[in-house]
């Protein structure tokens, strides 16, 4: 396909996302279609690992460490749906994320008293409802980003 191919196409906006659209529009002195040209763009460059069809497991974790929240609320994703698209059929098990890990994941802004309980297990130290959220990312990004040192099964 040629870079100058585009096609038009329509979408549907709530009116409050519009009105945002317009103001930011406005205020760069550009015109809406740049704004969402550009929001779209950015979009899916954040989502890139789910255009790429060898990003399985562990390689979608950054993504998800980030934006999990919002993925898993927007699209409405639940841990069975989220273990799908994170390990599908995923042979290699070195790669594989844990299911108790998308189960945090998957537990969006409120975290129940069970998701408390089992990162109070995980980090070995009190962890309360307003720490969960930051403590899951920590966790995640221990585990799965930063790597540990070779014998530390802490998080593991």
């Amino acid at each position: 396909m040629d870079a100058d191919n585009k096609k038009i196409v329509s979408l549907r906006l709530n009116v409050g996302d519009l009105d945002k659209v317009k103001r930011v529009a406005r205020r760069l002195r550009v015109r809406d279609s740049a704004v969402l040209r550009f929001a779209i763009k950015e979009m899916l460059r954040r989502l890139g690992p789910l255009c790429d069809e060898m990003a399985e497991g562990v390689d979608l974790m950054p993504l998800f460490i980030e934006m999990g929240e919002g993925l898993t609320s927007h699209f409405e994703l639940d841990q069975a749906r989220l273990e799908r698209v994170i390990n599908g059929n995923l042979s290699d098990f070195a790669k594989r994320v844990d299911p108790d890990d998308i189960a945090l994941i998957s537990m969006g802004e409120m975290p129940t008293a069970h998701t408390i309980l089992r990162l109070r297990e995980l980090c070995g130290r009190p962890v309360t409802a307003t720490d969960a959220p930051a403590e899951v990312r920590n966790y995640l990004y221990d585990k799965y980003i930063n790597g540990l040192p070779e014998g530390d099964d802490q998080f593991r």
